[in-house]
């Protein structure tokens, strides 16, 4: 019986998708040998039979370099040992161009034995991933992209959210198709064994003077601060914590808002609620408005905050009751919402009602679940409920939500007897109802902001930093963040006045003079740019709205019209300014010193500066520092004479 032998012969060009190509022809087409030509046995691993070809289909690991874990003193050696057996005398071209290859080849080696390796992770394996999650992932990103430029986060965030969910769905899923694929004990007790542990690491053991060994991590972290530390004092918890508190208490009691008394109450719990809370939609309200205002007594109650203080306001039309009451200057809206209603309460129980339906309606809707909660720490809403209850017991109470200013005729007439409240003054000791929690905070933070203030203002310099950013500001952090990277960074460089702009680079000796180079007349700063520049007068107006500027206006732009009026100027580039990596060589022989950045590489010689991306990494590197090599070399090989030394520099600058 005669045997044949089945071959092919490709030419694959790709060398990344060649190994996978061919270990699928060898399944479909039942192959026994490939002929490959050239250029892909080149650039590849040598295919030595089957068996290798028939493993291809698997992804090859990806290697790189971690610059962050470089050794750069290791690096600094390795240099240095590398260069002694560089040439040390340049007698012609042909020596420098010797020489610039053993620098080259130097500073990769030296760079290659102190950046370690790396394998890229691949996670293309988890095991909860499926096709709903990816697409979910490509909308969440289509609907990023699109809210930067419109500045609509809405559907971002809700399709976040919902991505978020589907990925806590999918990995639950999967946990617990694992957990039921586990049948035998070992494995479950091995997992057992794996989830019972600490998440948190725990000191290990060290070796005390005596020769004996510390049992716990409290141990060891005692012998560390001793050894460490010698003649600290040890104190616990309690001795720190007791002085700590005493010492808040007293601040606390000492100032003349935070220590006055509290609304605050240890937590109560009331399950006998004689009332119900009705919160109808405003749908529900245009539907069934009759049947809701349909009671024996309606009454509206309602609650005001003003510049001059706060009101609460109760209103009746049978009984007729109108009741406007002033509250001070350190109660909340919400603390006027329910001291209405409990105003409103304490006149029914005047009225003396009984077996009757009545009705209160209040358009806060906060006011009306926190009356209706089991658990209270609010001393004005503890007594609303005491109130409520006794009326509650007698007759039919319902406590209901109106949605406000809509033009119903009795939720307007208490919200004016507030308004009239929060203008009348209170006579009385402060406050009327008890500091609020909101307003503790309130004053805290008030402090807090001051106090920042004050030491921004005090510190020393930062004169150009202090004109655009006069205070701190939530509203402008936010919309800083927003941006992307490099316009974030072109703006902190325009605040801080570190950039490009020739003012700046005069200053450092970067630039001839600091000369504007839109209107010639001033310096070129931040704030002349920005402000006054005459040349920027019309694109000042077409975009910010106004000819001429004060430092302080620009607070009350958005950073994105900023961002567009450096656009427009052409001066968007000007803006970032970073420290780089440098190397300066000082003599042919003698690399001294280099300081890290991670975004980009500069190499330095004397007053010229060559600029690298850090993509590039060392090749670009190299080059630039042979560069500076040759012109170096040439300058003393044409020492003796002034003329020589100028025509070989021009030589070297030609080639």
């Amino acid at each position: 019986m005669k045997s044949s032998i089945r071959c092919i012969q490709a030419n694959l060009q790709h060398a990344k998708a060649a190994t996978y190509v061919l270990s699928r022809r060898f399944k479909e087409e039942q192959l026994d040998i490939a002929f490959i030509q050239e250029p892909w046995t080149s650039n590849t691993d040598r295919v030595n039979g089957l068996g290798n070809i028939s493993e291809a289909g698997q992804r090859p690991a990806v290697t790189y370099r971690d610059v962050r874990g470089t050794d750069w003193g290791g690096y600094k050696i390795s240099l240095q040992s590398e260069l002694r057996t560089s040439l040390t005398t340049i007698k012609n071209r042909d020596e420098i161009d010797i020489a610039n290859g053993q620098i080259c080849s130097a500073i990769i080696s030296a760079y290659h034995e102190n950046t370690p390796l790396k394998t890229k992770q691949d996670n293309r394996g988890a095991s909860w991933w499926n096709k709903k999650l990816d697409k979910k992932r490509k909308e969440v990103r289509r609907l990023f992209n699109r809210a930067k430029d419109s500045g609509n986060w809405d559907q971002y965030r809700s399709a976040l959210t919902d991505y978020n969910k589907e990925i806590r769905r999918a990995k639950r899923e999967s946990w617990r198709r694992f957990c039921e694929s586990i049948k035998d004990v070992l494995r479950s007790t091995r997992i057992h064994k794996i989830l019972s542990r600490s998440p948190v690491g725990e000191c290990g053991s060290i070796k005390r003077p005596d020769g004996s060994y510390t049992d716990s991590g409290m141990e060891t972290l005692q012998l560390l601060a001793l050894n460490h530390f010698p003649g600290s004092l040890s104190l616990d918890d309690e001795q720190t914590n007791i002085m700590e508190h005493n010492r808040m208490l007293e601040g606390i009691e000492s100032h003349s808002v935070l220590g006055m008394v509290s609304d605050g109450l240890p937590v109560r719990i009331n399950l006998d609620l004689p009332y119900n809370i009705l919160l109808p939609g405003r749908d529900e309200w245009e539907r069934n408005k009759t049947d809701l205002l349909r009671a024996d007594s309606c009454w509206y109650t309602d609650g005001s905050k003003t510049p001059e203080g706060a009101g609460a306001g109760v209103y009746s039309r049978r009984p007729r009751v109108e009741i406007a009451d002033s509250l001070g200057q350190y109660a909340t809206v919400f603390q006027a919402e329910i001291h209405a209603i409990e105003l409103c309460s304490r006149e029914l129980e005047k009225w003396g009602p009984n077996c009757r339906s009545i009705k209160i309606f209040s358009d806060s809707q906060a006011a009306l679940k926190a009356l209706g909660s089991y658990c209270c720490t609010s001393k004005v809403v503890w007594n609303c409920q005491q109130t409520l209850s006794r009326v509650g017991r007698t007759n039919r109470l319902t406590l209901v939500w109106i949605p406000g200013h809509v033009g119903l005729k009795g939720n307007e007439a208490a919200d004016s007897l507030a308004r009239r409240g929060a203008t009348l003054e209170f006579i009385g000791p402060e406050p009327v109802l008890g500091l609020s929690y909101s307003t503790a905070r309130s004053v805290i933070r008030t402090w807090a902001e001051g106090d920042t203030l004050e030491y921004w203002r005090g510190l020393p310099g930062l004169t150009h930093s202090k004109r655009f950013i006069p205070s701190s500001s939530k509203t402008r952090s936010k919309k800083l963040l927003e941006l992307s990277r490099i316009n974030l960074r072109a703006l902190v460089g325009l605040y801080t006045g570190h950039c490009r702009l020739r003012h700046h680079m005069h200053r450092i000796g970067l630039a001839e003079d600091a000369e504007c180079r839109l209107c010639m007349e001033d310096d070129e700063t931040a704030e002349h740019v920005l402000c006054t520049c005459p040349a920027a007068d019309r694109t000042r107006f077409s975009i910010l709205g106004k000819v001429q500027l004060m430092p302080e206006d620009l607070d009350k732009y958005s950073p994105g019209k900023i961002i567009d009026f450096l656009k427009k100027l052409e001066l968007l580039g000007e803006m970032p300014i970073t420290l780089f990596f440098a190397l300066h060589l000082i003599k042919p022989s003698r690399h001294v010193y280099t300081t890290v950045h991670k975004k980009y590489f500069m190499a330095q010689q004397t007053s010229s500066f060559v600029i690298f991306n850090n993509r590039a990494h060392s090749s670009m590197l190299a080059v630039g520092i042979a560069q500076s090599f040759k012109k170096h070399s040439q300058r003393l090989s044409s020492r003796p004479g002034q003329h020589g030394r100028q025509d070989t520099h021009a030589e070297a600058e030609s080639s």
